[in-house]
């Protein structure tokens, strides 16, 4: 197989909530892809699919970063010198400032020597004037005032909102007990609910659906455990429940383990 690239970033999220059957899988289907360019071979309609495409969406958006990053040093390289912001272009605008310094200290030793030679009277110093308040700063803070006056309260979240957190938070419970979050964590859930509805554009009850259906998965329901795992996955979670049964974790076979074995 011909190489493509000799590195690629692997983000252990990529199979960190898939069983423990998957991940295997899935790190081979990376690896190929990313060293080698070679995609798998799965059913567009699958669940693995939808799995698949976002870890390639990340290795491609990885691979145009550093592409993009790559060009912008070569293009620095050919102007001889660092980028604004860079240490270096730092380091030699203070020299460049202090050599400026130095010259503007000579320049003045200079005129008093030519001046004193001339015997001409110096001319009285002008008060300084108040500095005069700067209007670009005074606009920085209006600025930063009116975003965080849009900011939402946990007040503000719809009713609606608030309850979806709160049925999520339930379920996750009845997996595990001990399981808890304080009213900051629930009031973070309820704000990712509220922008499923108010900028992706999801009706409340769709939500509610989506998120019943999840809970009730054998699969998705160890998955989705907060309100940004739910946010994240529900066009992959809306199109599954349009179209796939629930899913049943086995029953249990009669009487103890050991009996089972034999």
């Amino acid at each position: 197989m011909r190489i493509i690239n000799e590195s690629f970033v692997f983000h252990a999220e990529w199979v960190a909530d898939l069983p423990e059957s998957f991940r295997a899988q899935f790190g081979s289907f990376a690896i190929n892809y990313g060293i080698f360019g070679i995609e798998p071979t799965i059913d567009e309609n699958s669940l693995e699919y939808s799995i698949w495409v976002k870890i390639k969406r990340r290795i491609d958006s990885d691979k145009e970063s550093y592409k993009e990053t790559c060009e912008k040093r070569s293009e620095y390289g050919k102007k001889g010198g660092a980028p604004k912001g860079n240490k270096n272009a730092q380091k030699n605008n203070q020299n460049n400032s202090e050599t400026t310094e130095n010259n503007s200290e000579t320049t003045e030793n200079n005129s008093e020597t030519t001046e004193n030679n001339q015997k001409q009277p110096k001319q009285p110093k002008q008060p300084k004037q108040p500095k005069q308040p700067d209007n670009e700063i005074d606009n920085e803070i209006d600025i930063e005032i009116d975003i965080e006056s849009t900011v939402p309260k946990s007040d503000d979240f719809a009713m609606e909102a608030k309850n979806l957190a709160q049925y999520l938070l339930d379920e996750c419970k009845k997996d595990n007990p001990y399981f808890k979050i304080n009213k900051s964590t629930l009031d973070n859930w309820a704000s990712y609910f509220e922008k499923c509805h108010r900028i992706d554009g999801y009706p409340y009850p769709e939500i509610k659906r989506v998120l019943e259906w999840a809970k009730n998965d054998s699969f998705w329901r160890k998955n989705i455990m907060s309100g940004s795992k739910f946010r994240e996955q529900l066009p992959v979670l809306y199109s599954k429940s349009k179209t796939l049964p629930i899913r049943q974790n086995p029953p249990m076979l009669p009487g103890n383990f050991e009996e089972r074995c034999l």
